[in-house]
């Protein structure tokens, strides 16, 4: 990661298999502002003010996020677990690649 620089943060959420890591659907929801994002979910209380890591999605803050969204998000608890997830795109500094 030394040769590696942040270039962007991408925001997505995750609608899993339920009860597994098998992502059945990525919905990009970047054009939402961290602000607005603040006002759904409360960071960890160890310290998570950019909202880095993953947090669970329930029935309310779905509804809240929907707001947002062109297409509404269905919710199905029996079936999918959403979880709001945050990746890091970098670039590495010696070949200019772009690393996800």
């Amino acid at each position: 990661m030394e040769n590696e620089k942040l270039v962007r943060v991408e925001r997505f959420i995750e609608i899993n298999k339920k009860g597994t890591s098998e992502v059945k659907q990525e919905i990009n929801v970047d054009h939402i502002t961290l602000e607005q994002l603040l006002d759904i979910f409360e960071p960890y209380e160890r310290g998570d003010p950019l909202l880095y890591d993953p947090y669970s999605i329930d029935e309310e803050k779905l509804k809240r996020l929907n707001f947002y969204l062109q297409t509404p998000i269905s919710y199905e608890e029996s079936k999918h677990d959403y979880i709001l997830a945050c990746f890091g795109i970098y670039e590495d500094i010696i070949t200019g690649n772009t690393v996800g």
